[in-house]
Parts: C-alpha cells; structure tokens; sequence
C-alpha cells in the first residue's frame, strides 16, 4: 500500500501544479472572463462526470475476486462493469448538451468569447464522454492493484495538459478555447492508455461484453446505489460554488471562485491520495475479516493525514494574501480571492477527520449512514451559499457550502468508530487532538512574531523563507511529539535498509 500511496502523491502533486500553473496562465493571457468561462465549463462538467457510484463499488468487489482468486466472477464484475459506464458515458454526454443549451442564454457571456463558450461547451461535452467511457479501465486496475500504473498515466495525462497549454496560449493567439480542446484530447489519450494496461494486467483472454451477468451487476450496484447520492452529494459541493456564483455575480466573480477553489483542490490532494490508495487495501482486509487492520488503518491514518494537512495548511492561511499575489500578479481581485481560499481552506481541518473512513466503510459497506450526511451537506450548504453569496460575494458562497461541515463531522466519526468498535475518546485524543494541539502550538510561536514584526507587504524571498522555516519546524514537532516511538524506529530502519543496505544487515546480524 505505500507504493501507492507514493506514487498517488506523486500523481496529486502533479494535479495540483496542473490547477495552479493553468489559473495564472489564462488570467493574465486571456483576462479575468477568459478564465472565469473556462471554470463555469469546468465546474458543470465535474457535476455531470458521476459514475453513480459505481467506481468505489467495482474496486471492492474486484478486490475481494482477487483476493480469493474467483477468476470467473472477476469476468463477469469487469463486463458489467464497462457496460455500465458505456450507458452512463452515453446518457450523461446528452444530459450535458441539454444543460448546455438550456442554461447558456442565462450567463451573460461577452460578445468577445461567444466562439471560446460555444467550443468550450463542445470539449467538455466530449471530455465528459471520454472520461466516463474509459473510467471502467481506471478502476479495473485500481481493483486489480495496480493504482500506481493508474497515477502514472494520470501524471503523464496532466504534465502533457501543462506542456500544450502553454505551448498554445503563450504562442499562438488561440483564445481559451485552446485549454478545453487540450483537456478533452489529453482525457481521450489518457483513457487509450488505460484500455492497453488492462488487457496486459488481466493476462487472460479479453473480457467481452457479453460475459456480464444481470445479476452481478445488480450485486455491485446495490452499494453503488448508495454510492452514487454520496458522489453527487461531493461533487455539488466542490462545483456548486462557481455555479452559483455564476448566477449571482459577473463572470469576473466566477473567476475568483475557480481560483480559490484550485487552492482548495491543491490542499485537498495532499490527502486524498490516502484515500484513493487505502481501498483495494481495506477491501482485502474486510475479505479477510481483519477488522483489526481498518481500525489501525483508520486512526494511525487520520493522524498522519492531519498532520501532513496543518503542515501545509497552516502557512498557506496566515500568508494567503501574500501567496496570492505571487502566484496570480494582481490579474484578480487578489482579497478577494485570498478572502475565499482562507474559508474553503479551513473546512479541511475539520472535514479531513472523516477522509479515510469513506474507503473503510465502502469496503464493509456499511457506507448508508455518510450517504445521509453528504447529502444532508450538499443540500443545506447549496442553500446557505445562495444566502451568503447574495450578502457577501464570494467568500460568502464559500462560508455557505463550507459550513454545514462544522456542524455534521462529528456524526461522520460517531458512526465510524461505532461500525469499527473503536473508543471515541481513544480515536479524538490520538489522530485529532494530538497533531492539532501540536501544530497550532509551533503555529502560534512561529507566525505570530512574524506577523508583529513584519509589514504585509515582504515579496517572494520573505514568503518562501518563513515557509521553510516553518516547514522544518513543523516537521520536527510531528517527529518527535505526534509519531509514535516504534513508528519513528521502523521509518529509520526503512530508510537504512533503502540507503545503506550493507550497514542495515550488519546491524540486524
């Protein structure tokens, strides 16, 4: 499991440089409405790329196939479920082309980018058709163990987005039309890829349509049923906000939304990738009744995760002015977009506390009770941002779909230590309290001096320095005070056996 999540990490840190390099890329080539039509396009067609659930449903159930090496049951979940996304893939690309055309004439689009919204709507019609098309082979080889094929490609999709983006707008006069044509060519070449790993991972004979069973697929399907409300659910909650800042605001105001949400994604990637990597893994585990295994998987990896997230997080919200400024050069509304990025950011230290409990309880589908609440987040928050927007603009919005979180997360952990027969109070004091007891602690010695003593307006040199400065602090403080000792002893003697092998054998001899 840690190759993977290595190699996810790699994958997200290239996802995240993806968001940030493409935001100040068009802002500043094709100005503040170029970007905020990219984003709208963008967000709409997240909101219609739902596998219903499906995609977490097949990687557990192909998981446990091979887990128990049941070759023709693993035939029978791979056929239904490419048949699956195929008729999701169709349904969802016309649902999108109906919205398109609905919807349009509503948003107030300049005369300037008419060409741009009409190919625009075009690419993401088709990167919605290439994308579920092919996300059958995506979680094949999740299920198959092999996600770290899956994030290399992912990389490699998104380094080729960076490269022809750049190429295209910074040397020809393409409108932003160009980066929608890229994303749906890169999704197509991305998924040709996938289809070729599959049928060299499968080693067997090519799995055909035909060998799906109605009945398999009502087995996979009966948890991705439930699935599908809690991926709609988080999906409304990550793209609503610029949809809704669309119909309240000028496109200008939807640009400063999609920026401060890349900031919010680039955090959230720090994480996620425990949570992508962390399924097949508790699937095999469920498999073998280790129920052990997901309650050690659920409180040791919250507790790194929070304090991989603060240590990143922290920095990011105290100097959020600053770091704007540099990365966007003053091409928006810089407190406007800092403001924004600081609420959706903070969300994360308190919804981070429930990540990895989505893939442990999709693995022992007792997943009905986080379907609730998603649903209950995503519904409430779309309302509250509606209100906020109205009263306070963007960072309103934010405040609006970020809040309900605050209120809901303690039911999220309730009914997970309760489905893993944990002590709640065991569960707060190790992975919650003691990575934010000490991080806010080194936090409030580090920045509060800084911000005293230093004016707001030091440039980059300054920025990166404290950074750093607290980087290494902070790390420090999670060595010693929030790792355990014997998990210290293990990284070291990872790392011995990785870097002096010789010296690693003498010691165990």
């Amino acid at each position: 499991m840690l190759r993977n999540i290595f190699t996810t990490y790699g994958a997200r840190i290239v996802s995240m440089l993806t968001a940030l390099i493409i935001v100040p890329l068009v802002t500043h080539l094709r100005g503040a409405d170029g970007y905020g039509l990219y984003a709208l396009t963008t967000s709409l067609a997240l909101l219609f790329q739902q596998d219903l659930g499906m995609g977490p449903s097949a990687v557990r159930s192909i998981a446990i196939a091979v887990e128990r090496s049941d070759h023709t049951r693993l035939r029978q979940i791979v056929a239904s479920t490419r048949l699956f996304y195929l008729a999701s893939s169709t349904l969802f690309s016309i649902v999108i082309g109906v919205g398109f055309l609905l919807l349009w004439p509503t948003y107030h689009i300049p005369a300037a980018l008419h060409q741009d919204s009409v190919v625009l709507a075009c690419t993401s019609i088709l990167t919605v058709a290439f994308t579920l098309s092919f996300s059958a082979y995506r979680q094949i080889l999740v299920g198959l163990g092999k996600l770290d094929l899956v994030n290399g490609i992912q990389s490699i999709q998104n380094i080729l987005r960076i490269i022809l983006s750049v190429a295209l707008l910074s040397l020809t006069h393409v409108g932003v039309m160009a980066v929608g044509i890229i994303d749906a060519a890169c999704a197509f070449a991305a998924g040709l890829a996938l289809v070729a790993l599959v049928q060299h991972s499968l080693q067997m004979r090519w799995v055909h349509l035909q060998e799906g069973r109605w009945e398999t697929f009502v087995e996979v399907f009966r948890l991705s049923a439930e699935l599908m409300i809690m991926n709609i659910s988080a999906v409304m909650i990550m793209q609503m906000g610029s949809v809704i800042a669309s119909a309240l605001l000028p496109l200008g105001a939807v640009a400063v939304y999609g920026a401060s949400q890349r900031i919010l994604q680039g955090t959230k990637e720090i994480t996620a990738s425990l949570s992508s990597s962390v399924l097949p893994s508790a699937a095999r585990s469920e498999a073998r009744g280790a129920d052990e295994k997901l309650r050690s998987i659920y409180t040791d990896g919250t507790r790194y995760a929070n304090s991989l997230m603060l240590i990143v997080t922290i920095p990011l919200v105290v100097l959020m002015p600053q770091v704007v400024d540099i990365w966007l050069g003053g091409s928006l509304d810089i407190r406007a977009v800092a403001v924004t990025a600081q609420v959706l950011v903070v969300s994360v230290w308190v919804n981070n506390n429930h990540l990895l409990a989505i893939p442990i309880l999709t693995a022992k589908a007792k997943i009905r009770r986080f379907v609730i609440l998603h649903a209950i987040w995503a519904l409430s928050g779309t309302g509250l941002a509606v209100v906020f927007g109205l009263r306070w603009g963007t960072p309103g919005i934010a405040a609006g779909i970020t809040f309900p979180v605050v209120v809901l997360e303690s039911f999220y952990i309730n009914w997970t230590v309760t489905v893993l027969k944990m002590r709640w109070q065991e569960f707060v004091l190790t992975s919650i309290l003691r990575p934010f007891s000490v991080l806010f602690t080194i936090g409030i010695v580090v920045f509060v001096p800084i911000k005293l003593l230093m004016s707001d307006d030091y440039h980059l040199g300054h920025t990166i320095g404290v950074i750093l400065g607290w980087l290494i602090v902070a790390s420090v403080g999670v060595w010693r005070f929030v790792l355990k000792e014997n998990e210290r002893a293990r990284f070291m003697s990872r790392i011995r056996a990785r870097f002096f092998p010789g010296k690693a054998g003498m010691r165990r001899d």
